[in-house]
């Protein structure tokens, strides 16, 4: 996976400049933002998440390594924002949140929106580290040692992770598929296949 800070700005910001600083935190807070709210489905908690993201990505930016892509590095950050906010307070879903979603989507896909809330609400209740591991495989794109990283887990435990996960979401999604609409839409049949593929 292709970092989405270029080296050039790291190396600066890794030296103090705050120019670079400020362009590295811009490049990243929409991924934190989306990370976050996709753990916690709280608006105001994943502002909060992101922000506290970002004053620890510059507190320990100088001990930045290189073992990892930045963008990995930097979400392994907000994983353990993630679990400690967890730990103080409940993850409320926002109300703001879902009625933005509803807005956005137009009426003709109506039936597409309802799926991907579906497959939102499994996703939602997956145990928390299932969940972590879904969204940065998936949604993030990272690679599964990648994962790994940002989860500070062995890739094999996040195979086994996302084995459960994708279990579980399968048992969740398809039967209720098939159960609404007895021929499948193409969104239906695109979850039931990439989940089947990922259990094979």
């Amino acid at each position: 996976m292709s970092d989405i800070v270029d080296d050039i700005t790291l190396q600066l910001a890794i030296k103090g400049s705050q120019d670079a600083q400020s362009r590295l935190l811009k490049g990243m807070q929409d991924v934190w933002f989306r990370v976050a709210m996709s753990m916690t489905r709280n608006e105001q908690l994943a502002i909060e998440v992101s922000q506290e993201t970002a004053f620890r990505v510059l507190k320990h930016l100088p001990g930045f390594d290189r073992r990892s892509t930045f963008k990995t590095w930097s979400i392994g950050i907000l994983m353990n924002v993630v679990r400690q906010q967890r730990r103080v307070r409940p993850m409320i879903s926002s109300d703001n949140f879902d009625q933005e979603d509803d807005i956005a989507n137009p009426p003709e896909s109506a039936i597409l929106a309802e799926q991907v809330g579906s497959l939102r609400q499994a996703i939602d209740q997956l145990p928390p580290r299932q969940r972590e591991a879904v969204v940065l495989r998936f949604f993030e794109d990272l690679s599964i040692d990648e994962v790994a990283k940002a989860m500070n887990a062995a890739s094999g435990t996040v195979k086994a992770t996302l084995f459960a996960a994708l279990r579980a979401l399968k048992v969740r999604l398809i039967p209720e598929a098939g159960r609404c609409n007895e021929s499948k839409s193409a969104g239906s049949v695109a979850i039931e296949t990439k989940v089947s593929r990922n259990l094979q």
